[in-house]
């Protein structure tokens, strides 16, 4: 990989650990072989100093086991050299986004943090000078991270030259979008066939609605996740391949032309098509308010007729209920090319506020130094939170409650290099999940990163007002034709215009440099 040096380099996947101990530097610093995970030593020679800790933030909620593993991780870091301490803090999902804003607000100490696209991203969280640039620090303490972390996905992570995430290759993006996810039992059982239009899915849901209830006395919807991207009817949709970004705030076309997707022509097909599902009664009324976690919990129970998403994961959750129950991923318009529209969507940042900035860089680089860091720090201590089995599968050692006494999200900080996959794990997850798509077309704007910082003020305001007027529309909790002109005034109020002049400007310029 590239030197990352305060250049144009690229960021994006999932990283580990490297170094010694970090007080007063000296000028007798030097890189030890990085399968060790080892880096360069900030004190070399100047005895044993108290480990610096590493303050990872994560949402959701710690395994039974958690503290357990995380005390081998220390020893393990301890007896490798690396002089950090790892300090796992949970936030409930629930309290993620006001309590991170406070924490960075404020200048809370921590290390890392858990960055997701789809909620306040690398360049938001950059714009506003919450983040430290790594470019150096990876340089210096990170030979793993260039290992493992590919080309494309620094790129995606660097903003005007300077590197701001560390990404998490945890999965090609290629094999990620655009699936719907059906109950495949269901399907065959009611002889119904899989769908490849917008319009046969809307058939194939009305059937299998009918047929459920008739048979169960329950009523079940197709299943989404309101505040995303709808990607799983892209495909079938004009103008595909496109470029949405996370936020659906900008579209690009095929051709690398951009233009505000809540302005575009798309946006009211995609409005029409979930109006349509709304009226039919095959998206559940509550579709904007209902908790993630509920949503969830009906997944893993199987009720539901499509969700529009990729379900990979949810054969040996439903079957803890009902054995008979089995999952199919298929796309809309199948012969389409397959696509990959964005690098990554998961990385870990580093706080500009933590006196200790290569912390988190030396543990990610430790973590990625070979499988055994690891194994140990994403399924715990073998033998009594997990084993081996075939396949480069592991087995997770069950609480009472049938839940894995230790488990760390592989979404969080995993990668594909390392990656394993639980003995439930269908065929088709770790297919999906497990492999990198080699044919994929690129989306044209693949590694521009957009800096919001020029347009700060005017960039969160349209973004809270696409959450408060938008998303409704979208939805089909409303009409289209009734609330959009209002919205858009509210959008252009909120500074849509400006937002989408300095994207262009510097989509532009990156084009230019790029030979686009």
């Amino acid at each position: 990989m590239k030197q990352l040096k305060m250049k144009g380099a690229v960021v994006l996947t999932a990283a580990m650990i490297a170094s010694t101990a970090l007080t007063a530097c000296t000028s007798q610093d030097k890189a030890a072989p990085s399968g060790s995970g080892k880096a360069a030593s900030a004190q070399e020679g100047a005895g044993a100093a108290e480990a610096v800790p590493v303050r990872y933030v994560i949402p959701g909620n710690l395994t039974p086991d958690h503290q357990k593993v995380q005390d081998a991780v220390n020893a393990k870091l301890k007896a490798d050299g690396v002089n950090v301490r790892l300090d796992v803090k949970a936030i409930p999902w629930d309290a993620w986004n006001q309590k991170t804003n406070i924490m960075l607000s404020t200048g809370e100490e921590f290390e890392l943090l858990a960055a997701m696209e789809d909620m306040k991203s690398v360049t938001q969280l950059a714009g506003s000078g919450a983040l430290a640039p790594l470019n150096e620090l990876i340089d210096k303490y990170g030979p793993n991270l260039k290992k493992a972390i590919p080309d494309y996905l620094w790129d995606a992570a660097t903003v005007k030259g300077k590197i701001y995430a560390i990404p998490n290759k945890w999965i090609d993006f290629a094999n990620g979008w655009y699936w719907v996810t059906g109950r495949e039992d269901l399907m065959k059982k009611y002889n119904l066939k899989t769908p490849t239009t917008r319009a046969e899915l809307i058939d194939a849901a009305e059937q299998l609605q009918k047929k459920v209830e008739q048979d169960t006395g329950e009523k079940y919807y197709i299943q989404l996740r309101a505040k995303d991207n709808l990607h799983a009817i892209y495909r079938d949709m004009e103008g595909f391949p496109f470029t949405t970004d996370l936020k659906q705030l900008f579209l690009v076309d095929k051709d690398g032309n951009a233009e505000s997707y809540v302005e575009s022509k798309l946006f009211k097909e995609e409005s029409a098509f979930m109006r349509t599902l709304y009226q039919k009664g095959l998206i559940s009324k509550d579709v904007l308010s209902i908790p993630q976690d509920q949503m969830l919990k009906g997944l893993e129970q199987g009720k539901f007729l499509f969700y529009l998403e990729r379900g990979s994961n949810l054969d040996p959750l439903m079957q803890a209920n009902n054995p008979n129950a089995k999952v199919s991923l298929f796309r809309l318009q199948p012969d389409k090319p397959t696509f990959r529209p964005l690098a990554f969507g998961n990385s870990n940042v580093v706080p500009v506020n933590t006196k200790h900035p290569e912390a988190g860089i030396q543990f990610l680089n430790w973590l990625y130094a070979n499988q055994d860091n690891y194994d140990l720090f994403m399924y715990g201590i073998q033998g009594e939170q997990w084993t081996k089995t075939d396949n480069n599968r592991y087995d997770s050692k069950k609480t009472d409650k049938n839940q894995p006494k230790y488990l760390f999200q592989n979404w969080q900080i995993g990668n594909l290099d390392f990656a394993r996959f639980s003995k439930e794990a269908s065929d088709l997850q770790v297919k999906v999940e497990g492999t990198m798509d080699d044919k994929a077309v690129n989306s044209p704007v693949m590694g521009f990163v957009f800096d919001s910082n020029q347009v700060s003020t005017e960039y969160a305001n349209v973004l809270a007002e696409i959450q408060a007027s938008i998303v409704p529309i979208k939805n089909g909790v409303v009409e289209y034709d009734k609330y959009y002109p209002e919205a858009l005034k509210k959008l252009k109020a909120a500074g849509l215009d400006k937002v989408m002049e300095e994207y262009k400007k510097q989509l532009a310029e990156w084009k230019a440099q790029h030979k686009k």
